[in-house]
């Protein structure tokens, strides 16, 4: 029987990395350039690899993975709408592109277009990973297998985490509300939890449909929670 226990220790990790890390996310994510589009890039390449280990992981004799690439498929449209979104934004693409006048002539317009076509191109890539058919791999050691679980989880989070980081300077400049009553803080932070969930959800749903837990699913929808309260604490309200 394959150990439990990697969620809870991926999103405890993951936690903790947030708590040391999202201040200087918020400082590097503020200062947009090429490089924060290129980190961006770089995590959501390791992002769909984890999604790609979580999908290759062995499922038990007694287990039914119960996929569905139309539900997978259908997220997977909505993160790469907002993942070009993301990548451009942190890049400062669009400041290059409203200072473009007429056609195509300089080097800067020719590599930030080409750049746009490459993170459209980019962004399919989290799409493809959840439709395509992809075997399981055989059951090998408890430990083993952990391990890439622990590694896949983790992969996922670290998204999470920049993506909530990203967030935080994007709203920074935003006056937050300072009379707002608790039945709307309630509803704002159930709507921005629906968005998160949205894009969010499916690799760890992905997980359970191999390693049924209620642990992990109580971790990731707390850890979420704190994530979005903490974003909105901030930003919408004081």
């Amino acid at each position: 029987m394959i150990e439990k226990g990697a969620p809870v220790v991926a999103d405890a990790l993951a936690v903790i990395m947030y708590l040391v890390f999202l201040p200087h996310l918020i400082t590097f994510f503020q200062k947009k350039s090429l490089l924060n589009g290129i980190l961006v890039g770089a995590v959501y390449v390791v992002f769909s690899v984890s999604v790609v280990i979580i999908r290759k992981l062995p499922v038990p004799a007694d287990q039914k993975s119960g996929y569905s690439k139309g539900w997978m498929g259908f997220f997977g449209i909505f993160f790469g709408i907002f993942l070009t979104f993301f990548m451009a934004e942190t890049a400062g693409l669009f400041e290059h592109l409203d200072r473009m006048t007429g056609a195509i002539e300089s080097k800067t317009a020719v590599v930030v277009l080409g750049c746009v076509i490459l993170w459209l191109i980019l962004s399919f890539l989290y799409m493809i990973v959840l439709i395509v058919d992809i075997k399981p791999s055989p059951l090998k050691g408890t430990f083993s297998t952990w391990m890439k679980e622990l590694f896949a989880l983790l992969g996922v989070n670290v998204m999470i985490l920049i993506t909530v980081g990203f967030w935080h300077a994007y709203f920074s400049a935003v006056e937050p509300y300072t009379d707002l009553a608790a039945g709307g803080k309630v509803l704002i932070f159930l709507l921005t939890y629906v968005f998160f969930m949205l894009f969010f959800a499916a690799p760890r749903m992905l997980f359970l449909l191999k390693r049924p837990g209620v642990a992990g699913v109580v971790s990731f929808v707390l850890q979420t929670g704190y994530y979005v309260w903490h974003l909105l604490s901030g930003t919408a309200w004081n």
